[in-house]
């Protein structure tokens, strides 16, 4: 009984692992211009708040973003402009 525990275990742990490299290979593929929603392509979209899950299983430049116009939450890189804004802040002491 305790092989099978550890089977299903082992099972569980690769389908989080297949299903972060889904995520990893869509974000990267959107790249960092993310100008419109993924599903409605509205021009509304903005930050959304990060989940536990957000910030075990990504790093630092994928971020969640939501769609204002309906509401579907999708992650993607880090938008060039924040990266600028942030390396702007940080040299001006």
């Amino acid at each position: 009984m305790s092989v099978r525990i550890l089977y299903i275990g082992l099972g569980l742990a690769l389908l989080l692992v297949l299903w972060w490299l889904v995520l990893l290979t869509i974000v990267l593929a959107r790249g960092r211009n993310i100008s419109q929603c993924p599903s409605c392509e509205s021009t509304r979209i903005r930050r959304s708040w990060p989940r536990v899950v957000d910030k075990i299983l990504f790093p630092a430049y994928i971020k969640p973003y939501r769609c204002e116009s309906c509401n579907k939450r999708f992650h993607a890189l880090k938008r060039a402009n924040e990266l600028k804004s942030k390396k702007a802040a940080g040299s001006v002491h």
